[in-house]
């Protein structure tokens, strides 16, 4: 997996100091992008990632926390029940790989989410961060 580092992030230095980052991982596992704030939705832009086709996490040293929230037109499936299956094995692979490529091992929290609204809006923000 291709991960890009928006602004340069240091992830080993916002785990470290009890940050949060936030990652963008597209569907097919190839590429991810992490950062720190709403920022990656134009760095996903430039760098050719569908934001509408990637799992979102936000995690820190002891957690990771995933916006589970299956697009109707995942993999073309039309029945919802094997829709999210299916979206849930492939994102905890994917998730999972990133997870360790960085050197983490620690849990997914699965936060899902119902409305479809909610899922194409391109206002990400972090769970708790409305200061």
């Amino acid at each position: 997996m291709q991960i890009i580092k928006h602004n340069n992030i240091s992830i080993k230095s916002h785990l470290e100091s009890g940050s949060s980052v936030l990652a963008l991982l597209s569907f097919d596992g190839e590429k991810c992008i992490v950062g720190e704030s709403d920022d990656l939705l134009e760095c996903a832009d430039i760098n050719g990632i569908d934001i509408k086709k990637c799992y979102r996490i936000v995690f820190n040293k002891d957690c990771a926390d995933w916006d589970f929230s299956c697009p109707p037109d995942y993999k073309s499936i039309p029945q919802e029940q094997s829709r999210k299956l299916t979206y849930y094995k492939d994102g905890l692979t994917v998730i999972g790989g990133f997870l360790s490529q960085i050197g983490l091992f620690i849990g997914i929290q699965v936060n899902e989410t119902n409305n479809q609204e909610e899922y194409a809006r391109s206002d990400i923000k972090y769970r708790g961060d409305e200061k």
